[in-house]
């Protein structure tokens, strides 16, 4: 009677009885972003002040693209499989000001519950399938982490308190504190004629810099970018003698203590990074939503060490093809958040950082594709060599001097339809856009001008257009999206040459649909020019009229010789 009277009261215990609450039960609940990996880089940024709130199968977001109203919907769990669905409502900004209105769906994904952690493995993608397990593979794919908010919790604190300490462990005072950097000391250019022109920053003065722009075209864009390179705004400081610029920047006091504003001052890049200049000392430390809640941080100075990368590219080498691409390249932290950016069109590239283990993203503006390699800086090396990163050649490089693929599944078209192979004779440029695309709708004038001054010698503009969700399939769905831009943009102006519709659904290499995937289109806008013989030339890149009508000036009358 006693083992059995026990036996029941050892049953009825709490320190014995099993968690009645199923998962579902157990996602209820506030929940901030701990982490946000997608295949190439941290996606921390476009969450960074959500909040999401799970109740009863249902799901909200907070602040999603920076959107008053939140995003949400119901979801189910299957607790056998680990597996969530995430059926969304419709999100529709256009009240907000911004063309975008992603329709209903349903968003497979697998989940791990830890205790108040939330791990979320999904593809963004509205046709997504869901993934077989948590590694990031695929460029759609993304896996989420998410903490637990405390009970307390009614939002972000303000400010966010980081302490700079020595390799000593002591308060380290005076050092510069921002949120990141970027490298810029000799750049590459075109003059006038079209001949190349190299600028180099290195001690250069304002006035010195001045002489060296008269030399360029009126690339109005470009210019500015190197005045304000030299000579940056409050809050960036230059180090004129290695081209490095680091933004956001805040001179810790004498206790080793700054103070930033927790959305903003550099904190919302996701990466602190604390640097001694003149004693060659450098830290970095990675946030998150979830850990600007504490309010603090530390980042710790070590010896800084110049590292230098070769980018390559054995595909174009081998082609004989003249390389006009330029290397790109990203320092992340192991989980993907940017510290750095380095571009050099000779493949020289060079980042500064502490000790430790890195990610290294390189890619081609154009010509070059992109690859992810692992870096690791070693202690107590001043400089050292990562291995080189060889790229390989995109579909556009593979094009040039071939003729010109045609223009295949069109869903439908704005003006008359058009067939490259009756182009001949022609210059061509073709104009790969999108509605949904700030950069495209701001420079289409640029177009029209080119148009209009060269539609009687010679030059034809064949609009692509890329449709952002399966909403754009006629010429009538694309002027209700254009509407508001015709107005404000293009002074009441439609387009005046022709514009394939076509879809936007991502290939496996993860372009913006076949068209793009064939020519190797990744930026938007992205102009093609092919020649008279219908074969591709590359790409044409003036983004300004004046610019752009001398360069098309030069290309005619090449093409008469």
């Amino acid at each position: 009677m006693r083992l059995a009277s026990l036996a029941a009261l050892l049953a009825g215990s709490t320190l014995f009885a099993a968690d009645p609450k199923t998962d579902a039960e157990r996602l209820n609940g506030t929940w901030v972003f701990d982490a946000y990996q997608m295949s190439r880089t941290s996606g921390l940024a476009q969450v960074w002040g959500s909040v999401v709130t799970v109740a009863d199968g249902k799901f909200s977001i907070t602040k999603v693209y920076g959107a008053k109203q939140p995003f949400g919907g119901t979801l189910t769990v299957d607790e056998a499989k680990k597996a969530i669905d995430f059926k969304t409502d419709l999100f529709d900004l256009s009240s907000e000001g911004m063309p975008l209105k992603l329709s209903p769906c349903t968003i497979p994904a697998l989940y791990k519950l830890d205790g108040d952690t939330l791990t979320l493995a999904l593809e963004l993608n509205t046709a997504a399938k869901r993934p077989t397990d948590f590694n990031v593979v695929k460029k759609r794919d993304v896996v989420l982490t998410l903490k637990r908010a405390p009970k307390d919790f009614k939002a972000f604190p303000d400010e966010l308190k980081v302490t700079v300490v020595g390799p000593d462990g002591k308060p380290a005072g005076g050092v510069l504190v921002g949120g990141y950097m970027h490298h810029e000391k000799r750049l590459q250019l075109t003059d006038k004629d079209g001949k190349p022109l190299v600028i180099d920053l290195t001690g250069m003065t304002p006035e010195k810099l001045e002489k060296e722009l008269e030399k360029m075209p009126d690339d109005k864009q470009v210019k500015e970018y190197l005045r304000r390179t030299l000579t940056p705004p409050p809050g960036t400081v230059r180090d004129a003698d290695t081209g490095w610029s680091m933004y956001h920047v805040q001179t810790a006091a004498a206790d080793g203590t700054v103070k930033l504003k927790a959305s903003s001052d550099g904190a919302q890049t996701g990466t602190l990074i604390a640097r001694d200049p003149a004693k060659k000392l450098m830290g970095v430390a990675a946030l998150s939503p979830w850990r600007v809640l504490s309010g603090e941080v530390t980042v710790k100075l070590q010896p800084e060490c110049r590292v230098t990368v070769d980018g390559t590219c054995a595909d174009i080498a081998k082609s004989g093809v003249k390389m006009e691409d330029s290397f790109n390249s990203y320092a992340m932290t192991a989980d993907g958040q940017q510290i750095a950016f380095c571009g050099a069109k000779d493949g020289k590239l060079e980042f500064l950082l502490p000790p430790g283990e890195y990610t290294l993203f390189v890619y081609g503006s154009e010509a070059m594709g992109e690859k992810t390699v692992t870096l690791s800086v070693p202690k107590d090396q001043s400089e050292c060599a990562a291995p080189p990163v060889d790229l390989p050649a995109t579909g556009l490089h593979k094009l040039i001097g071939k003729p010109a693929p045609e223009l295949t599944g069109v869903a439908g078209w704005k003006g008359d339809a058009v067939k490259l192979s009756d182009l001949k004779g022609k210059v061509v440029l073709l104009e790969f856009w999108g509605y949904w695309c700030g950069p495209c709708i701001g420079s289409m004038p640029v177009l029209y001008d080119l148009h209009d001054t060269f539609k009687d010698q010679g030059l034809v503009i064949v609009g692509i257009h890329i449709d952002a969700d399966g909403e754009v399939t006629t010429a009538k769905e694309l002027d209700e999206k254009l509407a508001r831009y015709k107005k404000d943009v293009w002074k009441d102006r439609d387009l005046p040459f022709a514009s394939a519709l076509t879809s936007g659904k991502q290939t496996e290499s993860g372009a913006r649909g076949k068209l793009a995937d064939v020519y190797g289109i990744r930026g938007y806008p992205s102009t093609v020019l092919i020649d008279r013989d219908g074969k591709v030339v590359g790409k044409f890149h003036a983004r300004d009229t004046k610019t752009a009508i001398a360069a098309m000036e030069r290309i005619l009358k090449a093409e008469k010789k």
